[in-house]
């Protein structure tokens, strides 16, 4: 019965979790320990969202942010830094923005592309008000570019042959007003200029297409289509067309003549008409061409021309002498009255004309030789073109300004001369022109004391002439 007693304790003991006394103890007690429950792990906050996020200018861009929080709270989040226009769904967690057109890139710095944002999320359970996680993002906003655009008043300009063409465009950039900007053209005439204008965005065409540009047999204008190609910061083109229209513009003859002039006693006025128009030269008619003194005489004719580069022309001589003598150095007016006839267009004009006639110089003839014998008296002959011999009174020699000279007398245009002794001697001649000027005039002679070898006969004279201005 004993025995029986002890196995049972021993089976007891193994059935139950463990022992920790012997099993088979001397007084028959087992003493047994219950094991410890489980330990609870609570799940933690998670925040699961990229590190990055990108958006880009002007579109739409949304991301849906994953949190989570332990059973039952729900998760409370809040975003600290978020840029002007985002927003942020604390129901759906989703962070939306639009970006502007201003939200990357640099407007004075074309190589400015990105730009970064940074934002702090903040995730607690609504069961717990203290404890919370943290996690900072980075926002990158890609610089978008729109495109250029090319503005003008017009984009279609009209002139005329000779007249000048301004055409003014604006390169317009949305991201980089000030550009810079370059040009590239197609289809520029030649003469045709570019310029900057007054602003970074502003070009200035310049265009004065010349005569004979469009055939004068040609219906309508004459277009010219101006391909046109701007760039700006990073490569942003456009491409625009310019359109200009040149019209035929029939020109007027071109008339010329001088306006003033100083002759001596007669004149020959040339008038000269071309006609760009047309390779003949225009005609020429006078109405009325009255001087104040003296007779015209009128005579035209017209010069062809072998140079493609010099137009045929027709030239008028207008000849004016026979002015009398007491007019000379007083200006004369010749007005005239002309009608110049070209291809298409017939031109009159009235002009008018100042001539001042200043008269012939004097002319003295020395009959003899610088040197001549003292004893023998020399004679000048003293003439004027417009009146021959010039009267006495008119030439006179002055003895105060005279040297070695004993005798000297002027009558009917000539002079009679003797030397007071050998050597160098001057005659101060006082000659008084047919238009009323006064010159003087020296003349510097030798006297020799040898008659022998200058003997004055008719046959061996030696006339000789001094002239100078007697204007």
């Amino acid at each position: 019965m004993k025995s029986l007693h002890k196995s049972a304790s021993l089976l007891m003991c193994f059935a139950l979790a463990g022992c920790e006394t012997n099993p088979l103890p001397q007084q028959g007690e087992i003493t047994a320990n219950r094991p410890a429950p489980p330990r609870v792990v609570t799940p933690p906050l998670v925040i699961d969202v990229p590190t990055r996020l990108i958006f880009r200018e002007g579109i739409e861009n949304s991301y849906t942010l994953r949190m989570s929080v332990p059973a039952p709270g729900s998760p409370v989040v809040e975003v600290i830094g978020l840029p002007a226009g985002a927003t942020f769904d604390p129901m759906t967690f989703k962070l939306t923005w639009t970006p502007g057109y201003n939200a990357a890139g640099d407007a004075t710095d074309p190589g400015e592309v990105d730009r970064d944002y940074s934002i702090r999320l903040l995730l607690k359970s609504s069961l717990d008000s203290v404890t919370f996680v943290e996690r900072s993002i980075v926002i990158t906003v890609k610089d978008v570019l729109r495109p250029l655009t090319v503005s003008s008043d017009r984009m279609t300009m009209a002139t005329t042959e000779g007249t000048a063409l301004v055409h003014r465009i604006k390169i317009k950039s949305l991201d980089f007003p000030s550009g810079p900007f370059t040009l590239y053209t197609d289809g520029l005439p030649a003469g045709a200029t570019i310029a900057p204008g007054s602003t970074p965005d502003e070009f200035i065409f310049g265009y004065t297409p010349g005569y004979g540009v469009v055939n004068s047999d040609q219906y309508g204008p004459m277009s010219l289509v101006i391909k046109v190609d701007a760039v700006g910061p990073r490569n942003t083109r456009v491409r625009q067309e310019l359109k200009w229209e040149i019209s035929h513009k029939q020109r007027e003859p071109v008339t010329s003549m001088p306006e003033t002039l100083t002759v001596v006693d007669s004149v020959v006025i040339a008038v000269n008409a071309v006609d760009s128009n047309e390779e003949r030269p225009p005609t020429i008619s006078f109405a009325d061409a009255v001087p104040g003194k003296g007779r015209l005489r009128i005579e035209t004719r017209e010069i062809p021309s072998t140079d493609p580069g010099i137009l045929p022309r027709t030239e008028a001589m207008i000849f004016w002498d026979t002015l009398p003598a007491a007019e000379f150095g007083r200006p004369q007016t010749l007005n005239l009255k002309f009608c110049v006839k070209g291809y298409s267009r017939e031109e009159c004009l009235n002009r008018a004309m100042v001539v001042t006639f200043s008269g012939r110089r004097p002319l003295v003839d020395l009959v003899d030789r610088r040197e001549w014998p003292l004893d023998q008296i020399r004679y000048f002959r003293v003439s004027d073109e417009l009146a021959t011999p010039v009267l006495g009174g008119r030439v006179q020699i002055d003895p105060r300004e005279s040297d070695n000279v004993s005798f000297a007398e002027v009558r009917d245009g000539q002079a009679r001369v003797r030397a007071t002794g050998p050597g160098p001697g001057k005659i101060m001649l006082r000659v008084q022109s047919a238009n009323g000027s006064v010159q003087r005039e020296p003349f510097i002679f030798r006297a020799v004391a040898d008659s022998g070898n200058a003997q004055l006969h008719p046959d061996d004279r030696m006339p000789w002439t001094l002239t100078w201005d007697a204007r």
